[in-house]
């Protein structure tokens, strides 16, 4: 006789689905991007205290939460975290969608009086579509290594960022920065601000010079600075419908900053900002912050309701755009009124203006050639008159003066572009350069003067033509 015993094995009722990985979750999200993942998390930090007078609004990603029992976390989405502790420790609520559990963690679906259990601590209230847990082999989310890609991509925008300086007023706490004169990538505008650009207490912002659908990336140069206070912060003028990304870095030592951001604003707007400071202590006070704040630490004093995140942006490239390299005015040069036979030579004096548009740290070669000679208003022509570019160089503070004849052939004056903004104003740079006996100038000089057998009004056209130069 044959006996077949069949068992019934009883559903693990502590058992979760598998969490899987974010990609599964995120199937869309670009993670080469500045923010990538943790842009889909209000709150992405190493770790979260949140047992000071406040429920954690939006969602989060963390390895560490520290929470208060009496305080919800999460309100919307996915929210995941690798660990947790709870003060007093008797119950702790999450809302939003799922919950994502970290491997370690201990789930009990009857832990109490019907309510499931995390780490023996009674869940009072759960997310809609309950929890879900990683798996030994696979985490969620490698919480620590992307931290370590958002601060290579916080150096990237700060490198980028360098000498993008724009012009700053502050009239009495009302501060007004100027990005006009910054180029734009991908419409966006990259700039360098101190935290003393801007008052500490109750400052209003305006950022100008930027386009409708123009974002802007400020990078707050932390250098021998400890802690970033902006308490209050408004924005005003068109800034407050501004999408913008707050990123901390030091400058000097290129370096992530690791001290501390304390951030509050005074009102609420469609703006989605992004708070980048993944080596850093985030404190969120008393605002009603809407976007993304990433960071190593983070501490929720008020969140405020979450209506969205920053939308991401990709990590600008090390090598800026080239701006066009070309002449922005020429100047004209006046030899004066003279009797005839009177002079054989003479220097002329540049009247207008003498600008270009560059690079920084161009260097340029602008060729001058006169492409008619002296001609009167009856058109008679004075062929024999010579023209030459004087080049004055300081070398020692001793002068030395070299010619180029430009008569029949172009003659060449170098210059460097040394400015932030790649603007060059040569006639002002000549003019400094030989007040202070250093570096170039450049003089027109026209000669044989006596060949000229006729009165008149003379006038001649130049040619000036800008190209690169090794």
């Amino acid at each position: 006789m044959l006996y077949v015993q069949i068992n019934h094995v009883n559903a693990d009722k502590s058992e979760l689905p598998a969490a899987g990985n974010w990609k599964n979750d995120f199937p869309t999200v670009d993670n080469t991007k500045v923010l990538g993942i943790a842009g889909q998390f209000n709150v992405f930090s190493g770790d979260i205290n949140t047992i000071n007078n406040q429920s954690l609004e939006g969602n989060f990603a963390t390895s560490y939460l520290n929470t208060k029992d009496s305080f919800v976390n999460g309100t919307k989405g996915i929210s995941y975290m690798k660990g947790m502790s709870v003060t007093p420790g008797e119950y702790v609520a999450f809302g939003g969608d799922t919950t994502v559990l970290g491997s370690s963690m201990r789930y009990t679906s009857d832990f109490n009086w019907g309510n499931p259990g995390i780490n023996d601590i009674r869940v009072s209230k759960t997310p809609s579509n309950g929890f879900r847990k990683e798996s030994l082999s696979e985490n969620y989310i490698d919480i620590n290594s992307e931290l370590n890609k958002l601060s290579e991509n916080s150096k990237s925008i700060a490198e980028y960022s360098k000498g993008n300086n724009p012009t700053v007023d502050n009239y009495y706490g009302h501060v007004t920065v100027d990005v006009t004169k910054i180029s734009a990538q991908d419409n966006i505008k990259y700039i360098i601000l101190k935290p003393n650009d801007i008052p500490s207490t109750s400052a209003q912002l305006s950022i100008t010079g930027l386009s409708s659908n123009q974002k802007v990336v400020i990078t707050f140069d932390t250098s021998d600075v400890s802690n970033v206070n902006l308490t209050y912060l408004s924005f005003h003028n068109g800034t407050e419908s501004k999408d913008i990304l707050f990123n901390y870095y030091n400058i000097s030592s290129m370096s992530a900053y690791q001290g501390e951001v304390d951030w509050s604003t005074q009102q609420s707007s469609g703006t989605k900002y992004a708070i980048l400071a993944p080596e850093a202590t985030v404190t969120l006070k008393s605002t009603s912050f809407q976007g993304n704040i990433i960071a190593k630490h983070f501490i929720n004093q008020f969140m405020g309701q979450q209506n969205g995140n920053f939308t991401d942006i990709d990590v600008p490239s090390s090598k800026k755009p080239q701006k066009p390299i070309q002449l922005i005015s020429v100047p004209d040069v006046d030899f004066g009124i003279h009797s005839l036979y009177s002079q054989d030579s003479l220097i002329g004096n540049y009247q207008g203006d003498f600008k270009l548009s560059a690079n920084k740290n161009d260097s340029l070669k602008i060729n001058v050639e006169v492409t008619q000679n002296f001609t009167n208003t009856d058109g008679e022509k004075s062929g024999h008159v010579t023209w030459q570019l004087l080049q004055s160089d300081y070398q020692n503070s001793q002068l030395l003066t070299t010619t180029q004849d430009m008569t029949t052939s172009s003659a060449q004056i170098k210059y460097w572009v040394w400015q932030d903004d790649g603007q060059g104003n040569l006639l002002n740079d000549w003019q400094w350069n030989e007040n202070n006996k250093k570096n170039s100038s450049y003089k027109i000089q026209i000669s044989n003067l006596q060949s000229v057998r006729n009165v008149g009004n003379y006038t001649a056209t130049l040619s000036w033509t800008l190209t690169n130069s090794p």
